[in-house]
């Protein structure tokens, strides 16, 4: 009789989630339990269907302790009241969402086994733990718990809270973050940003996989990206999804392959509920790279799941794809964007209180004609204090 282990269950669910193994190889393998007594680790290392190290990293993908940037979410007040003040401030813990059964939970130090203890001690919860940073998580106290906390040495004391209670910031905030809200409005990007606006939501109706994002160096593709990724972190901190440059990719998908464990590669693909990649024409010249892509679009189109492709039109009408990737990508949905033109131009850089007497109609044309944007226009204004406000950090006709 087959061996029934916690560790087998959980990988005969991680398998089928990821839908790794054909119902054939599943039955072959639980035939050769049945007369060998092998757990589900060792038959499928003897039937070659997976390498041991393959599947330790596939029984150890998500255990990891996860990141929240708890700036971006909207902490839910059902949460908060599920964890006392006393226990939040002690403990350096926020609860930040209440789902079910399970509570979200964010610490500056997710692994301290006393905080576990005095979780499981004050709510009957499925506890899920997040890591975060200790000014944000300090100032989010003292946001949800009030100021007038007695009985604890965790009074505010950095600077970030200490900004909060004289109600006068210190300090400078970071100018721009790569959000939907910080894409200038042009004709250029509307489309691609409505499209992507669904697809963050998660509420939109059914849309053709894959998207491509197609347009030159500088039309925003880049800035959509990140605001997806933006959006459904604050949305769900537990959201699984990748955001990868395509020469990354190509990378990772050469390195798994040299030590033979592209299927583990496939399941941390597939393990996602959106991927999205950036110049993702780099992968699509890279035979390893496209057959990888073109398996996973195929998955998430049978199993759901979204695959977003960010490239230039060149990359994306190029002769090195294969017959069955071009037919995949032809079934998609295809968005063209362009950097804004000179009108356009003008009205974002005044939108962006840039006085009109400094927009020269020579710095205009040069921006527009280059394809670089607002960025640009910058440079060719010579406006390094606009540039170290924009450019560094959102500024879409920068990015690619």
């Amino acid at each position: 009789m087959a061996k029934n282990t916690e560790q087998d269950v959980r990988l005969e669910a991680k398998l089928r989630k990821a839908h790794l193994l054909s119902e054939e190889q599943l039955a072959l393998v639980q035939e050769l339990q049945v007369d060998s007594e092998l757990g589900l680790s060792e038959a499928l290392v003897q039937l070659d269907l997976l390498s041991s190290m393959e599947i330790e990293r596939i029984l150890a993908s998500g255990a990891e302790t996860r990141t929240i940037r708890l700036e971006d979410v909207a902490l839910e007040r059902d949460a908060i009241r599920q964890i006392p003040a006393k226990l939040a401030f002690e403990k350096r813990c926020i609860p930040v969402r209440r789902s079910g059964n399970t509570l979200v939970v964010a610490a500056a130090d997710p692994h301290d086994e006393s905080l576990w203890e005095a979780l499981i001690a004050v709510t009957d919860y499925d506890v899920v733990m997040l890591a975060a940073e200790p000014e944000a998580l300090e100032h989010a106290l003292y946001i949800h718990y009030g100021s007038n906390f007695v009985g604890t040495k965790a009074v505010p004391k950095t600077a970030l809270a200490k900004q909060h209670v004289n109600g006068n910031p210190w300090g400078i905030p970071e100018p721009w973050c790569l959000s939907f809200e910080t894409l200038s409005d042009h004709q250029g990007i509307r489309r691609g940003r409505e499209l992507a606006k669904q697809l963050a939501s998660e509420t939109s109706e059914p849309i053709n996989i894959p998207v491509l994002l197609v347009g030159p160096s500088g039309c925003g593709r880049t800035h959509i990206l990140e605001a997806i990724k933006r959006y459904r972190s604050a949305k769900n901190p537990l959201a699984r999804g990748l955001l990868i440059n395509g020469s990354e990719l190509v990378e990772r998908v050469r390195d798994y392959a040299t030590v033979n464990q592209h299927d583990y590669l496939r399941f941390e693909l597939r393990d996602r509920d959106i991927v999205l990649i950036d110049d993702a024409g780099v992968c699509l010249r890279d035979k390893l790279a496209a057959q990888e892509i073109g398996a996973l679009i195929s998955h998430f189109k049978q199993y759901g799941g979204a695959v977003v492709l960010a490239m230039t039109a060149e990359e994306r009408h190029g002769s090195a794809q294969s017959s069955e990737l071009q037919e995949l990508l032809s079934q998609g949905t295809e968005v063209e964007m362009r950097a804004p033109d000179q009108v356009e131009l003008k009205a974002i850089a005044l939108d962006r209180n840039v006085s009109e007497e400094a927009l020269t109609d020579q710095a205009l044309e040069a921006a527009a004609q280059s394809g670089t944007g607002w960025y640009g226009l910058c440079e060719a204004l010579g406006a390094n204090h606009e540039k170290a406000g924009t450019g560094r950090h959102g500024d879409e006709s920068h990015e690619n």
